[in-house]
């Protein structure tokens, strides 16, 4: 859920920048700085991660990403200036990448190994379905930038709080003596392949 819901703020997000940037009759370099800066948080992810230590846990990276995007949509929603929407869509793209790099590791350490190309290729295809809807938001509905920002940061807050509810949820199951009991359910099995 939470990297899904990400990538659902991310759709929101670009075309909720690409109408402000609009309505504020800026240039259009400023869009392609902008944009520039979100794909450069990508690739900086793309970067950073894998020298990620290894104990680093992926839904504390999940978690952090979904609170650094929402810290940023809080102060974009108060600061409607260049320098600073291009530092927000730089921590966007990054907080993104690194939630969709988490996921996969936990895909790659929960999934049925017979089943991984279907289990990426399904998620994927949510992933950009995801996208997608959230992006026909500000599409279809008249939102102002700063409506929009607000909006953002209560999902990413949302997003956050079931997060971590449903990580801790999964703890106490695993977890012998995690509530008083004296371990965790034999029949339960393994966590669900499915934990964003």
């Amino acid at each position: 859920m939470g990297a899904i819901g990400i990538r659902a703020a991310g759709g929101f997000l670009l075309f909720l920048m690409a109408f402000a940037l609009r309505d504020a009759e800026v240039a259009p370099w400023v869009f392609a700085v902008v944009a520039g800066a979100g794909i450069t948080g990508t690739f900086l992810a793309d970067i950073v991660a894998p020298t990620l230590r290894t104990h680093t846990r992926e839904e504390a990276v999940v978690i952090a990403s979904v609170c650094s995007a929402g810290i940023g949509a809080l102060v974009a929603a108060e600061l409607f200036r260049v320098p600073l929407l291009a530092i927000y869509a730089l921590t966007a793209g990054a907080a993104s990448e690194f939630a969709r790099l988490a996921f996969a590791s936990l895909m790659q350490r929960y999934a049925p190994e017979g089943a991984l190309g279907r289990v990426f290729v399904r998620y994927e295809v949510l992933f950009q379905g995801a996208w997608v809807a959230g992006a026909f938001v500000p599409v279809l509905l008249p939102i102002s930038f700063r409506q929009g920002m607000v909006v953002l940061t209560l999902f990413y807050g949302t997003l956050a709080g079931t997060y971590v509810w449903r990580v801790r949820t999964r703890r106490r199951v695993l977890r012998p003596g995690a509530d008083g009991a004296d371990g965790p359910d034999p029949e339960a099995g393994p966590p669900s392949a499915a934990p964003a």
